[in-house]
C-alpha cells in the first residue's frame, strides 16, 4: 500500500493537487497525508490526514524537513509518494511508477519525468508546454507501461518520488542538513545504493509542475554535500550526455567499454542502457567516487593514479575507450594515450574531451596580463596541460589516429569578446570556431 505525502505552501494549489490525485487513485493508495503551514486546508475523506506545523518561519522549513514530518505521520507498513503541491500527474503516473518499484526486488526509488527541472538530473522534458493539457495531450501516447523503458539512475531529483518503506526501515530519512531538493535527493539516493537498493527513471510516468521549482537553492548545500560525500555530485554524478550521439559501436554484440576518469559512474550506467551487452570498466582517481561506481552492476571499478607505471592494459580488448575532462590532467597525457591506442580494438572507437585554451576568453584575459586559475572551467587550479585544436590533432597523429572528428560545446560571449573574434579573424585569418570553442569533443570514428 502506498502514503502520498502532500507538501503544501499554497492552498489554492493544495486543492487542484488534492483533486488531481483524487482522479488519478490507484486502488493501492490508502492514505493522503498533507502538511501544512499556517493555511487553511480542510478536507474530509478518510483518506485524507491533515498535518498542520504552526510555525510563522516557513523558511525553516526545507524539503526534506517537510518531507521527513510527512513520511512520520504516514502508516508506518506503506510505502511513501512525495510530491509538492505545485504538482499534477497524468494518467497512469502512479499505477506505473508503482509497477517499476516492483519491477524488481532491488528497486527501491522511482520517480516520473517531469516537463521541468535540473539539467543535470536529466529526467525532465524541458519542452515548452503552454499548459497542463498541452502536457497530457504530448504524453498520452507514451503512459503505456514498458519496463524496458526505465533506466537505472545514480540519482534523480525528487520533484515527485515514490520509496519502498523497507529503503526507509533500512537507510532513515532524508537528511536534514540539505535545504535543496537537489541535494537531498542525491543524498538518499546514494544511501539507498550502498545498501543494495537501486534507484529507477519511470519513462511512463509523468508530472508536470505548474511553476517555478521549490527549493532551487543548491548553491547552499554544494559544500555539505562534499564535505560527507568526497565529491562535487554537480559533477561526479553527471551523466556526460553530450557524447551520447557520437557513439559509433555497434550494439548487436558484446561490447567492452573502458572509461577513464569515470567518477560515480553515471556515463557507464548510461552506456549499459545503451549497450545491453556489455562489459563495464572503470578507472577514477577519488575513492569516494569510486566506491559509487562499484555498486553498477557488470562494472569493473578501479581506484587509481591512471599514470602509475603499474596500470596495464591488455591489448586489443576495448571496443570503446572514454576520456572526458581527463587528459589537462595529467603530467604526461601522450604516454596515456599511447597506451589507450594499444588497447584500443581495430575498429574501436575513442571519445575524449578537453576545453580549448584558445577560446576567446583567454585570450581576452591574456592580452590583458591575466592568467588567473579557478576552482573551475579552462584554468582549473588541477589543469597541468592546455591544449588547442592543432595540438589535439597532432596528439591523435601520434598515436597512428590520423582522422579526427571534433564538436565544438560553445559557451556565452561578452560584446567585447565578440569584438575581439573578429578583430583577430580579420587581421589574422583566424578561424572563428576555434576562438568561440570552450570544449571539444574529439573521436576518431563517426556514425
Amino acid at each position: 500500500m502506498i502514503s502520498v505525502v502532500v507538501l503544501s505552501h499554497n492552498t489554492n494549489d493544495t486543492q487542484s493537487c488534492i483533486e488531481n490525485i483524487e482522479n488519478n487513485l490507484i486502488e493501492s493508495i490508502n492514505e493522503i497525508v498533507i502538511i501544512k503551514v499556517n493555511s487553511d486546508i480542510n478536507y474530509k475523506s478518510e483518506k485524507i490526514n491533515i498535518v498542520n506545523i504552526n510555525d510563522k518561519d516557513l523558511f525553516s522549513y526545507s524539503f526534506s524537513k517537510f518531507a521527513n514530518i510527512g513520511i512520520k505521520n504516514a502508516s508506518k507498513e506503506n510505502d511513501v509518494l512525495i510530491l509538492n503541491d505545485n504538482c499534477c500527474v497524468v494518467e497512469k503516473t502512479f499505477e506505473n511508477l508503482e509497477k517499476a518499484l516492483y519491477s524488481n526486488e532491488n528497486i527501491g526509488v522511482v520517480t516520473p519525468v517531469s516537463n521541468i527541472g535540473p539539467f543535470y538530473h536529466y529526467q525532465s522534458l524541458n519542452l515548452p508546454f503552454e499548459s497542463l493539457q498541452s502536457f497530457i495531450d504530448y504524453t498520452q501516447d507514451r503512459v503505456h507501461y514498458n519496463e524496458s523503458d526505465n533506466e537505472l539512475r545514480l540519482r534523480t531529483s525528487f520533484l515527485m518520488v515514490l520509496i519502498k518503506r523497507s529503503v526507509l526501515n533500512e537507510i532513515g530519512l532524508l537528511d536534514e542538513k540539505f535545504i535543496s531538493t537537489d541535494f537531498a535527493s542525491d543524498d538518499f539516493c546514494l544511501r539507498a545504493l550502498q545498501q543494495g537498493y537501486k534507484t529507477l527513471l519511470c519513462n511512463n510516468s509523468f508530472v508536470y509542475i505548474k511553476k517555478d521549482l521549490y527549493y532551487n537553492i543548491a548553491h547552499l548545500d554544494k559544500g555539505k554535500f562534499k564535505d560527507k560525500w568526497g565529491f562535487d555530485p554537480l559533477y561526479s554524478l553527471s551523466i556526460r550526455t553530450e557524447i551520447l550521439d557520437k557513439l559509433s559501436i555497434d550494439a548487436s554484440s558484446t561490447v567492452n567499454i573502458l572509461e577513464i576518469g569515470c567518477a560515480c559512474g553515471s556515463t557507464l550506467l548510461k552506456l549499459n542502457e545503451i549497450y545491453k551487452d556489455c562489459n563495464l570498466y572503470g578507472f577514477d582517481i577519488n575513492k569516494e567516487s569510486t566506491d559509487i561506481a562499484k555498486c553498477i552492476d557488470n562494472a569493473e571499478i578501479k581506484c587509481a593514479d591512471i599514470e602509475s607505471d603499474d596500470i596495464l592494459f591488455e591489448e586489443n580488448k576495448f571496443d570503446l575507450i572514454i576520456l572526458l575532462d581527463v587528459l589537462e590532467h595529467l603530467k604526461d597525457p601522450w604516454k596515456l594515450m599511447k597506451k589507450v591506442k594499444k588497447a584500443l580494438k581495430k575498429e574501436g572507437q575513442i571519445i575524449i574531451s578537453l576545453p580549448n585554451i584558445m577560446h576567446i576568453s583567454i585570450v581576452h584575459d591574456l592580452v590583458q596580463g591575466k592568467w588567473d586559475y579557478q576552482e573551475s572551467g579552462i584554468l582549473d587550479r588541477t589543469h597541468l596541460r592546455f591544449f588547442t585544436l592543432k595540438s589535439i590533432r597532432e596528439m591523435f597523429q601520434s598515436i597512428d589516429c590520423n582522422m579526427i572528428y571534433y564538436f565544438s560545446i560553445y559557451s556565452r560571449i561578452s560584446n567585447e569578446q565578440e569584438n575581439l573574434i573578429n578583430l583577430l579573424s580579420t587581421q589574422y585569418n583566424i578561424d572563428k570556431t576555434q576562438l568561440m570553442s570552450y570544449q571539444y569533443i574529439i573521436t576518431n570514428k563517426v556514425l
